[in-house]
């Protein structure tokens, strides 16, 4: 897994298997939301999520 140099500051990440997820802080250097047809919060995901074992 490659290290990003820069990480976005405050977004705190509860993402267990994803390989930004270090220490529940994100590590990648973009993210994306998307809501689909969301009508709640908890109905979006992060369509950045990269899973941190390929072969889980």
């Amino acid at each position: 897994m490659n290290k990003n140099t820069h990480r976005l500051d405050g977004i705190i990440c509860d993402a267990e298997k994803c390989a930004y997820n270090e220490n529940h802080e994100c590590h990648a250097t973009s993210i994306k939301v998307e809501s689909g047809s969301a009508t709640k919060a908890n109905q979006t995901e992060c369509s950045t999520f990269k899973n941190k074992c390929e072969s889980c």
